[in-house]
């Protein structure tokens, strides 16, 4: 099938040098913040749990100088304030709320989150949908069906007594496969300096995102979001296999779902792929098939 969409090479990890990184205290909250000024709507990134802002790096770069983007760190995450007590999603939604209005951003949005990021998102534009052009979901972590919600809530526990190292590499391995590289030679490397980076993670905080997710249900909101909702899987994510990713899509009216060959975490596995996405798909609007067709 012939289309006029590229993907890009992988990109190196830094960042355009008009990206002005600081920190605001919002909604009773430090929050560390990268913002670069372009043209059209703004893109906001949300990187996923246990993440940071630099997920987002080799897309930032992929995507170029042209683009208008807000990337940020969530509350308990990377150089944000860490949380020392129980967190909800709405907290998460009023943190991004508070962000774009002391940053006084008026224009419309187009939310991208990974996982937990992605339900950030999804709230967001369920609570504003005046505000939201569109909406898409990579890997999104939308809750924990009721049948682990024990074993979710005592890994929880134990990640806050023993700390990152005792279960988050199980759960990376699910994400990330041994056996799955990623795109370019040097991302087997990209996989082990994400690990090292992932239990730097602060224990606690993690632990109150992971209870959180374990109280949160979004199928409600899936069904009445009127914005343009793409849900995305990937082919080598165990831990919200496509599976899964398609029965959220079929609680919409109009959510378009596709799979791409990535993991868990796409922004630092497939930062080509995701770039070509946002590009056609989130900011060009170009259908999902057209697109999904040229990423082979």
């Amino acid at each position: 099938m012939s289309t006029d969409i590229a993907v890009p090479a992988v990109m190196g990890a830094n960042c355009p040098a008009a990206e002005k990184m600081d920190w605001l205290e919002v909604n009773g909250v430090s929050l560390r913040y990268s913002r670069h000024a372009g043209a059209g709507p703004l893109l906001v990134l949300i990187h996923e749990m246990g993440g940071t802002l630099e997920s987002w790096d080799a897309v930032c770069k992929s995507l170029g100088e042209s683009v208008n983007w807000l990337r940020y760190d969530t509350r308990g995450a990377g150089g944000s304030e860490k949380l020392n007590g129980s967190v909800a999603l709405d907290d998460h939604v009023d943190d991004l709320h508070a962000l774009l209005e002391a940053l006084d951003e008026r224009r419309p949005l187009i939310l991208v989150g990974v996982a937990v990021g992605a339900a950030i998102a999804l709230r967001f534009a369920a609570r504003n949908a005046d505000r939201v052009v569109r909406v898409v979901g990579l890997a999104p972590a939308c809750g924990v069906i009721p049948a682990k919600q024990a074993s979710t809530l005592a890994l929880a526990a134990r990640l806050r007594e023993y700390g990152m190292r005792t279960a988050y590499p199980a759960l990376f391995e699910l994400g990330w496969p041994s056996n799955f590289a990623g795109e370019g030679a040097q991302n087997l490397l990209q996989r082990t300096r994400y690990l090292r980076r992932s239990l730097a993670n602060d224990a606690s905080s993690f632990a109150y995102v992971l209870e959180m997710l374990a109280g949160t249900d979004l199928a409600g909101d899936l069904a009445e979001l009127s914005t343009e909702v793409t849900l995305i899987a990937g082919y080598h994510d165990a831990l919200r296999p496509p599976g899964d990713i398609a029965k959220l899509a079929a609680l919409g009216r109009s959510i378009a779902f596709g799979t791409v060959a990535s993991g868990h975490f796409m922004p630092v596995q497939s930062p080509g792929l995701v770039s070509t996405l946002l590009r056609h798909r989130a900011l060009g609007g170009a259908p999902l098939a057209q697109v999904l067709a040229a990423l082979g």
